[in-house]
């Protein structure tokens, strides 16, 4: 008997243990990147996802943000901007996995302060445009462009796991 194939989604019951090195991981994929739109400017935003007591998502520029981003892919993490939202100081990464799981490209942060007046922080130059789009280098997944989210809070003892806040998707 075949079984079927299709979609498989991860829910977990009760909370799961937690790595101890301290990084969380996401993974964002951008379905039919090729029909995004690829003017520079025009952004395309993900769900939230709520790490850290906060909530986070990715903005990505498929033709760059401004002119001199043109033909360049921008991407940019962002914090939820309300005005009781606490500054928080973390480090991440962003980088963009091929079908295979490689790693094709990755940027990693400094410690970065997202404040309530922070507009996000990220990379202009994230990767070529023309590079994701070429089908030779095997960027695309079925279609989809895959970027991987990897956090990690620099606060003393205000991590998830001491208050309570798991990283998780972002369900309203």
């Amino acid at each position: 008997m075949d079984r079927p194939t299709g979609r498989v989604t991860e829910v977990d019951v009760g909370t799961p243990p937690y790595a101890t090195d301290g990084w969380d991981t996401f993974k964002f994929n951008f379905h039919g990147f090729a029909a995004l739109p690829a003017e520079t400017g025009r952004a395309v935003e993900t769900s939230k996802v709520s790490c850290f007591g906060h909530d986070w998502w990715l903005k990505l520029y498929p033709g760059g943000k401004r002119s001199r981003d043109r033909g360049m892919v921008t991407i940019y993490l962002h914090k939820s901007t309300s005005s009781n939202a606490k500054p928080i100081s973390i480090r991440y990464e962003l980088n963009v996995k091929d079908a295979d799981g490689r790693r094709i490209t990755n940027y990693a942060s400094d410690e970065t302060e997202f404040t309530s007046r922070s507009a996000g922080w990220g990379w202009n130059d994230f990767i070529k445009y023309s590079h994701v789009m070429d089908p030779t280098k095997d960027v695309l997944v079925d279609g989809a462009l895959v970027v991987q989210l990897q956090m990690k809070s620099l606060q003393k003892n205000t991590g998830d796991r001491d208050r309570g806040f798991p990283c998780r998707p972002f369900v309203p």
